[in-house]
């Protein structure tokens, strides 16, 4: 499951990817965590990017009715990542060892 810290190039993928290996509820989880990630930087997208990527959206929601999975990755993947990237948006930042092993450790606790 992705953070909903902000939007990245991660975080999209690692989505993707999700829908990608039939992990629909944690997917549609992440997902619902980009779109609020999205909403909240909206008014820094041109609005001829904001067009497209509300085409997007319906064509993923549109897959989503369908039970599409591959169709939504897809979509995240090919589409909406190609209009973000240019926006400056997605903040990728490299994780540190300390993170790592934060995590891993977190995990273990589960």
């Amino acid at each position: 499951m992705i953070s909903n810290v902000r939007l990245s190039k991660t975080a999209i993928l690692q989505t993707a990817i999700a829908f990608r290996l039939g992990r629909e509820a944690e997917a549609s989880e992440d997902l619902v965590t980009l779109i609020d990630s999205l909403s909240r930087d909206l008014h820094s997208i041109p609005p001829e990017t904001l067009a497209e990527l509300a085409v997007i959206m319906q064509q993923i929601f549109d897959a989503q009715t369908r039970r599409d999975s591959i169709g939504i990755a897809d979509h995240l993947e090919h589409e909406m990542l190609t209009k973000l990237l240019p926006t400056g948006l997605l903040i990728d930042k490299p994780v540190s060892q300390p993170q790592l092993d934060a995590a891993k450790k977190s995990d273990r606790t589960k």
